[in-house]
């Protein structure tokens, strides 16, 4: 039986975006369906490299340009590459990829997750934005074979000459679920983030950033619970999302308990310690968090925008409100009701039992045998033996040559390579006969990392020599001591 190849193509696949966690669940799902996936991107780390299921593969990369079109033209230089791989069916997630649809000799299905609001963006940023809204709308998407918009708000904003061959299928949310969790690790992470058992978290996930994404609405939520907390002593504000260090300790600077990059396996342990899910995000095509957040047994609070109307019941799961003033009145409400906390909880965790990704992929899997012309019978449960085996990841050694630097300055650059997502790393020092004992400290509290001792001051350039000398790893980062990695 012929096997059916399924190619999704999206711009990055790394953690802390929603939009890669959704096609790793689809392409997980769907391979386990029975199709053969796989995943191509300009760049990926290894939050997604373990799965089994499905393979990712790099494709050249083509440096971004300000201007949208060029960057199109750039990356329709892979069409003949995408045209020679063995694939049924082609599934686009994004831009400039939607540039590809009518150059590609296989069909394609869309996903639309929608463009954001720009509001508030730098007008270079309004006009790219704004271009890729009317160039897929009005251009790319006509030659696909199927779009699926992911909520029935994005469904209805496509244009009705295309909305004809379109549909909806929601996001699923149930993706941290099978983590068990004990009352004492509750009690343990709320200690560790500086909570007290009485204190009430609010929680939110999304971009840290307080500037370069503000429909999200962080510093609008970051003023609020600066109101509440003058009323309420024991409320706690919890940051979780995509970000920097320098966005972390700018929210804890504003008394902001905050967590950037959170690996995967921590969410179920975060959503669980919260007491609140909260966003004053003004734009979103569905907004997978809240979701999350009630399949946690959380309430949440919203505005009314987007497809929160779908994701959220107002009134049952949580709030869904018009402005600060009535946000602040339901988040008030919330924090001072224990017992409705836990009705709109339980409330939410079975309303998002219709986010399910099992449900999801059934629909993905009923989309695209109806675009291929397959019945059920031509797509089988392949064996777990017939699964890909992930590939081993690239080994780096990082290489610092140090000079008298100071504990908490190469504490710092060591904590954040520490904290990279890519884990197989191995740390050479070498030191250029230091004045200082700052080694001998390092030495006992990262042991794992390879010190070498220069009797004298052999200068930069010899003793990177010297240094690489020590590794045989295949990839060489080359770094100072003073360098803090995001």
């Amino acid at each position: 039986m012929k096997k059916t190849n399924l190619a999704f193509i999206t711009d990055r696949m790394i953690k802390g975006h929603g939009v890669d966690l959704v096609v790793d669940r689809l392409a997980d799902g769907l391979a386990k369906s029975g199709y053969n996936c796989k995943v191509y991107c300009n760049y990926f780390d290894e939050t997604f490299t373990n799965r089994k299921s499905y393979g990712i593969e790099k494709l050249h990369y083509f440096k971004p340009a300000d201007n949208p079109i060029i960057y199109e033209r750039r990356i329709r230089k892979l069409v003949p590459y995408l045209n020679s791989r063995n694939v049924d069916l082609f599934i686009i997630q994004s831009f400039p990829f939607y540039s590809l649809i009518p150059k590609l000799n296989k069909p394609v299905l869309v996903v639309d997750h929608g463009i954001i609001s720009v509001g508030g963006l730098p007008l270079k940023r309004r006009i790219r934005f704004k271009y890729m809204e009317i160039s897929q709308n009005l251009s790319y998407f006509k030659k696909a074979k199927k779009i699926v918009a992911v909520s029935k708000y994005l469904l209805n904003r496509l244009p009705k000459k295309i909305r004809g061959k379109a549909t909806y299928i929601y996001n699923g949310c149930d993706h941290y679920q099978q983590r068990v969790l004990s009352t004492e690790d509750i009690d343990n992470f709320r200690k560790k983030i500086g909570a007290g058992p009485e204190d009430i978290i609010i929680l939110y996930v999304g971009r840290l950033n307080l500037t370069n994404q503000p429909y999200k609405g962080l510093a609008e939520l970051a003023n609020i619970y600066q109101t509440l907390s003058k009323k309420y002593k024991n409320i706690k504000l919890l940051a979780v999302g995509y970000g920097s260090k320098n966005d972390e300790e700018l929210l804890k600077n504003q008394g902001i308990l905050a967590i950037s990059n959170a690996p995967e396996e921590l969410m179920p342990l975060i959503y669980k310690s919260c007491n609140i899910y909260a966003t004053c995000s003004h734009w979103e095509g569905f907004d997978l968090p809240i979701a999350e957040a009630q399949s946690f047994n959380k309430p949440t609070i919203c505005y009314r925008i987007g497809a929160h109307p779908e994701v959220s019941v107002d009134g049952k799961t949580g709030f869904i409100v018009d402005n600060t003033q009535e946000f602040t009145e339901k988040l008030d409400i919330l924090i001072s009701d224990s017992k409705l906390r836990l009705e709109m909880g339980k409330n939410g965790t079975e309303y998002a039992k219709k986010f399910s990704w099992e449900n999801i992929v059934k629909k993905y899997d009923k989309v695209i045998k109806n675009i291929l012309g397959l019945k059920d019978s031509d797509v089988l449960v392949k064996k777990y033996k017939d699964k890909i085996k992930p590939a081993k990841s690239k080994r780096v050694a990082v290489i610092i040559v140090n000079y008298n630097s100071s504990y908490s300055c190469l504490k710092e650059c060591l904590d954040s390579i520490k904290n990279q997502s890519h884990k197989n790393i191995e740390i050479i020092i070498f030191d250029n006969n230091s004045t200082n004992n700052v080694l001998d400290s390092i030495k006992k509290e990262y042991r794992y990392i390879k010190v070498i001792l220069s009797e004298r001051n052999l200068g930069l350039g010899e003793a990177l020599n010297q240094a690489i000398k020590h590794t045989d790893c295949e990839y060489v980062l080359i770094s100072n001591f003073d360098i803090t990695y995001n």
